[in-house]
């Protein structure tokens, strides 16, 4: 509640036009005050807010190194078995360890996500850039992906480029980008092919990762890069993972200076495309 009080110093009736104008002027007086009232409230809700997504992160980043520490355990112990160092094993006992091993493994790396997305949440991502070798560093990935997809019954290539300028950004963190994206197609693609190129435009050198599999939905291309979501399909029985690894893939595209892009079609499979930005000699 409030008041508008006007005054006179010479003795004077005031006009319609007069009582029209200040009815305005308590109007647009009333609203600015609304709205100061409405920010200092949005402001108390963000400070909130954002002591809350610091919990929530120092939570995260405490659970996954709790998390970690008895999966190595676990992983180690898995390793001395297959070793035989604690004795002979048969080969139903060795395929079920390698099943362990892979679930343990998938684990691991459900935590790193979440330890990485506490980290960058609390600004403490550290990144470690140097002049990358692009063609060795995709000669690697390809080695290493090529034999889990093939084994699959799908066909695997590298298409692009094959020399590229200098490349100035953080070996391990683009690693962990492309094997992510590497890691979905392979899960959501039964049959045809993956691919991954590249190529070198005037201000950036793109990296893609083409699959024929499922598809995504348009309503999803933008939710997929959100915390905690997954597309459902009926083709999937049973989606693993908490949602975050094209989230934190994202995020550490951006931290490069970069982006990930989707292009997909549902039942034709789908194209991401890492772009970073070149250097020019």
């Amino acid at each position: 509640m409030g008041a508008l009080i006007v005054c006179s110093t010479a003795s004077r009736s005031f006009s319609l036009e007069d009582e029209r104008i200040l009815h305005a002027l308590a109007d647009h007086a009333a609203l600015a005050i609304h709205k100061a009232q409405l920010y200092e409230q949005l402001q108390s809700v963000l400070h909130r807010e954002q002591e809350s997504g610091k919990q929530q992160a120092a939570f995260f980043a405490s659970a996954s190194h709790e998390l970690r520490t008895p999966l190595n355990i676990i992983l180690g112990y898995i390793d001395l078995v297959r070793e035989g160092v604690i004795g002979q094993i048969d080969a139903e006992a060795a395929e079920t360890l390698d099943r362990v091993q892979g679930a343990a493994q998938h684990m691991i790396s459900l935590v790193n996500d979440l330890l990485d997305l506490a980290r960058i949440e609390r600004a403490e991502f550290q990144l470690h850039p140097a002049v990358v070798d692009l063609e060795e560093l995709l000669a690697e990935i390809g080695a290493m992906w090529e034999k889990p997809i093939t084994e699959k019954g799908l066909s695997f290539q590298r298409v692009g480029a094959s020399s590229f300028p200098p490349l100035v950004t953080d070996k391990a963190r683009l690693r962990q980008i492309l094997d992510n994206l590497l890691g979905n197609a392979l899960k959501f693609t039964q049959t045809g092919h993956i691919t991954m190129g590249a190529r070198v435009l005037e201000h950036n050198i793109e990296i893609w990762v083409e699959d024929t599999g499922i598809g995504i939905d348009p309503l999803y291309h933008e939710k997929i890069f959100d915390e905690f979501q997954q597309v459902e399909h009926a083709s999937i029985s049973q989606l693993e993972g908490f949602g975050l690894g094209l989230a934190v893939c994202k995020k550490i595209a951006r931290l490069l200076q970069g982006d990930i892009r989707l292009e997909s079609v549902v039942g034709h499979g789908s194209t991401f495309t890492v772009s970073l930005v070149r250097q020019h000699s």
